[in-house]
């Protein structure tokens, strides 16, 4: 049984704007993403943002996540390689071997220490002069206002 009744709509729905900024930002940073060899999604959840990467490159994508259930999915419906993560790392690739890794709101559910620690197998995994994108949330995130929240609501 799918997680998401309806998952198959869910590519075609969404816009596949963050897999195009992305694909920007490497390449504004000295990357160039078209020729790729191999992405990370680390964190990749159901797979909303790699699903649309064959469109900006033919790389050999690969997707981390520490949820076993969004992985299993993942695998069993999305092309690509998936693999579960522990809290911490190590990852289980070698080093250099990702031209560009990207972790979307990942670092928000993590403490310092972790997120220190993540920082420095990051920098093992991707090749020199390859790029890393971390995002994350706190109480004063800008687009908060958009959906209704302000930061003393948060802590209410």
């Amino acid at each position: 049984m799918p997680l998401h009744r309806g998952w198959n709509i869910f590519p075609d729905a969404l816009p596949c704007w963050p897999a195009r900024t992305i694909a920007e930002l490497v390449t504004r940073h000295g990357g160039n993403f078209q020729n790729t060899e191999r992405l990370l999604d680390l964190g990749c959840g159901c797979g909303r943002i790699i699903r649309h990467m064959p469109a900006h490159s033919a790389a050999a994508l690969y997707r981390v996540d520490y949820n076993p259930r969004l992985v299993r999915w993942c695998a069993q419906n999305l092309p690509g390689t998936f693999a579960r993560n522990q809290l911490t790392p190590p990852l289980d690739f070698p080093d250099s071997h990702f031209d560009a890794v990207w972790l979307l709101s990942v670092f928000t559910h993590l403490r310092l220490e972790t997120q220190n620690q993540w920082l420095a197998e990051l920098a093992r995994v991707v090749r020199p002069g390859g790029t890393v994108i971390v995002t994350f949330h706190d109480e004063t995130h800008p687009g908060q206002g958009l959906v209704g929240l302000t930061s003393e609501a948060l802590y209410q």
